[in-house]
């Protein structure tokens, strides 16, 4: 039962934090004594602040133990999110912690593979996947690495 009830609570600040209620971050950690707790669809806090563009509020979980490598259950992890919406300065943030760039999504795609292959191709990221010593040669799921697209 007591599981359960942590389940739901869990669900619950994932959705307050959905809709900007940036205290929920503060809530999450003091009640569920984790900053990297999911919810159903493996989404962290980072995961949604990188999507929502939400950079001071990146920057302070990651200084705060969240894990930039969590991968949700597509294999997306957080800049990877931030890098879809445009969301520059939480790129920056995230980066600053050193993530890994050659972690692959339920497609195989690295991140250096869909900034240089899906529209709109992004020459920024590019640049800082490279810098981030991303691995070109990772193939995809059907044995192509990025390059030989």
């Amino acid at each position: 039962m007591e599981t359960k009830r942590l389940i739901e609570e869990n669900e619950r600040i994932h959705r307050r934090f959905l809709g900007h209620h940036l205290s929920a971050m503060e809530i999450a950690y003091s009640v569920l004594g984790c900053i990297n707790i999911t919810n159903e669809s493996k989404w962290s806090f980072l995961h949604y602040s990188a999507y929502l563009g939400m950079e001071r509020t990146c920057f302070k979980m990651l200084t705060n133990g969240a894990d930039p490598n969590l991968a949700n259950a597509r294999g997306d992890t957080p800049i990877r999110f931030a890098c879809k919406n445009g969301n520059y300065n939480c790129i920056e943030a995230i980066l600053r912690f050193k993530p890994k760039m050659d972690i692959q999504n339920d497609v195989l795609y690295t991140l250096l593979y869909i900034f240089i292959n899906k529209p709109p191709r992004n020459e920024y990221m590019l640049e800082k996947s490279l810098d981030a010593d991303a691995n070109p040669d990772i193939p995809d799921e059907n044995g192509y690495s990025t390059f030989a697209h």
